[in-house]
């Protein structure tokens, strides 16, 4: 049995989930749609310039092709040999994408949340769907990469520490952290201007998508606030280490994930979110992780001081997220989808 993975951008988050799966089965390969310079981040995981690019023709030769977006793999996928199983994972949340019946064009639909899985069931019976299945597969992340600070290994030396302003730095004790994308949805300004509000500072990295949302309470850049456009994956645990809390004020059904939730916990960083993805089936407030609650967003600040002052809550918080973390290695993902690939 040979297994096409189909990922959407090089270095993107859907590239982390599949191209593991390629790195740990022999009988499983990676390939790529719309790749160009433009589609691609720069993190050290994957290289667009010598990655394979996706064609129905490249997954004719498979038993199975794996897609992970709806939009580029509905492309002419009538020219996709019959025999070749279709499997997509849909990585959001947002109903439309639950709407679109080309997913009865598939033979498999994996759901990273139970919310997620529902909603497409009940689409699926009200289709009246007879081909089509459902499945339900959590995230996870490289936990060798991904670890508490006190066990690192040593940085590359292909990598010049003093590139990256912040981590050539000493740790500043009123830190908090995001990592992510800019944009609307995320609430990226409004953790800014909490965090800057009760005199701490706000630290993060990722891609700024929305550059009206990068600065739009006005503040004063490395001075009331630092982000780092990128950062090389080797280096991201020590990124973590520097937050005291880690905040996602994601906006609900958006997101499947976000897997830099996941990276935070992994590296002990205590975490504050919203009622987002996969950690409304995985977490617990005041366990693992600090709910915020939509109706709590205004008090943002209050939330923010409260947990950054207790100790004791951090503490818990960080403790349970790192007992958590256990039961997401991307290799048990990969083992997952295996079985699902076997069944088939």
């Amino acid at each position: 049995m040979k297994i096409l993975q189909v990922a959407d951008r090089p270095g993107w988050a859907i590239d982390r989930l599949s191209k593991p799966i390629s790195e740990f089965y022999e009988n499983v390969d990676m390939s790529y749609v719309n790749t160009a310079a433009d589609r691609f981040l720069d993190t050290g995981f994957s290289d667009w310039k010598s990655s394979v690019q996706y064609t129905h023709e490249l997954g004719s030769q498979y038993d199975i092709v794996h897609f992970h977006r709806l939009e580029a793999a509905v492309i002419g996928i009538d020219t996709l040999r019959p025999e070749t199983k279709r499997f997509l994972t849909i990585h959001t949340e947002r109903l439309k994408d639950f709407d679109d019946k080309r997913i009865l064009l598939f033979d498999h639909i994996i759901c990273p949340t139970k919310f997620a899985y529902e909603y497409l069931k009940k689409n699926l019976e009200e289709w009246k769907n007879e081909k089509t299945q459902i499945h339900q597969v959590g995230y996870g992340i490289d936990l060798e990469k991904f670890r508490r600070q006190a066990d690192l290994h040593h940085i590359p030396h292909h990598i010049n520490l003093s590139n990256y302003y912040l981590l050539a730095r000493e740790p500043n004790a009123k830190e908090i952290g995001f990592v992510g994308r800019i944009v609307k949805w995320k609430r990226y300004a409004k953790i800014q201007k909490a965090v800057h509000d009760i005199g701490l500072k706000l630290i993060g990295c990722g891609y700024i998508e929305d550059s009206r949302e990068y600065n739009a309470n006005g503040l004063k850049d490395d001075e009331d606030f630092y982000f780092h456009a990128m950062v090389p994956e080797c280096l991201m645990s020590r990124f973590y280490a520097r937050m005291n809390l880690f905040i996602c004020l994601s906006e609900p059904h958006v997101e499947a994930g976000p897997l830099p939730i996941l990276e935070a916990m992994a590296c002990g960083v205590p975490v504050l979110s919203t009622r987002v993805g996969w950690t409304v089936d995985n977490c617990e407030h005041l366990k693992n992780i600090y709910f915020i609650e939509e109706n709590e967003i205004d008090n943002l600040p209050q939330i923010i001081k409260s947990v950054y002052d207790n100790k004791e809550l951090r503490a818990k918080l960080r403790e349970g997220g790192l007992e958590l973390i256990k039961n997401f290695d991307v290799k048990h993902y990969a083992e997952e989808l295996m079985k699902l690939y076997e069944q088939s």
